[in-house]
């Protein structure tokens, strides 16, 4: 199974809040997991230099490390196939609703010992070189369960049924390859 990140588009779209407070409220929550229990905040999704794309046309304007910013087009579209695999939490913004898919499955593949690590004391801060543990099950969108923190990873299923039903707004690298 070939393991990808995924990355916004060159020059897409960020998001940002009417205050500081929102921002923080929103970041902190996304972060520390209590995706269930953010209030609606109204977002505002900004325009990258991407600029020859209405924001609107994106089915994932955005995303975060723990998951997907998608529209009610790219909800309605990828849920089914990534169901299980994590929630979706709606947020309001200016150009309309957006759905916030928070990753929760999480994979034990990870080789801590092969894999190098940009490291500042004693953190592990992000990977330069995955190297992955033999598995038999695959999820299509999955968190390491070892390295907290850390974006999602997808698989090959995942960028298929990206492309089957053209979705539009990420980018994937490989990363690395899992033996079955």
């Amino acid at each position: 199974m070939m393991v990808f990140e995924f990355l916004p588009i060159e020059g897409g779209t960020f998001y940002t809040c009417d205050s500081k407070k929102d921002l923080r409220d929103i970041m902190d929550g996304l972060f520390s997991g209590n995706f269930k229990e953010l209030p609606n905040k109204h977002i505002r999704l900004t325009q990258g230099t991407h600029r020859n794309k209405s924001i609107e046309n994106f089915d994932f304007p955005s995303f975060h490390p723990d998951g997907l910013l998608a529209t009610l087009a790219g909800m309605k579209t990828i849920s089914p196939f990534i169901e299980q695999c994590g929630c979706w939490t709606e947020f309001y913004s200016i150009q309309g609703p957006l759905y916030y898919f928070s990753v929760t499955k999480e994979v034990d593949i990870l080789d801590v010992n092969e894999t190098k690590f940009i490291e500042c004391d004693g953190y592990k801060l992000g990977v330069t070189q995955y190297a992955f543990k033999p598995c038999t099950k695959y999820w299509p969108i999955f968190r390491l369960s070892n390295l907290k923190g850390h974006f999602p990873l997808v698989t090959e299923s995942f960028i298929e049924f990206y492309n089957q039903n053209k979705l539009t707004g990420l980018r994937f690298k490989l990363v690395g390859e899992v033996e079955s």
